[in-house]
């Protein structure tokens, strides 16, 4: 991967960060807590239908789970300090991409 599209990656990550940050706020969080965060296993839905389903650490998304987006779009796999880590993008064709160590790897998959 250039590092240019890393760059952009990270941007964009970044912007989605700060995005869902200020969407939890409205958000319905079931599941366990610990001091006062998310902790453990649990489903968290934002107020625009995005919704992740699993494993908790601190507050942040980590462990094994699926994000669903709005439009159905999923991720799905390990989730690292709130970020996708070694996950599976399924797009609403069915084509999928794989991510790795927290970046998507060039090559599609057969869908």
């Amino acid at each position: 991967m250039t590092e240019e599209k890393r760059e952009f990656e990270e941007r964009g990550r970044r912007e989605r960060l700060q995005r869902r940050k200020r969407r939890e706020t409205d958000s319905i969080y079931v599941g366990e807590v610990k001091d006062g965060k998310r902790h453990g296993s649990g489903t968290l839905t934002l107020p625009d239908g995005e919704k992740y389903e699993g494993e908790f650490k601190d507050g942040e998304y980590n462990g094994n789970g699926i994000l669903t987006l709005p439009d159905g779009e999923k991720y799905e796999g390990e989730f690292k300090d709130g970020k996708q880590w070694t996950v599976t993008f399924t797009d609403l064709d069915g084509s999928k991409t794989e991510w790795k160590d927290g970046y998507e790897i060039d090559d599609e998959l057969d869908g």
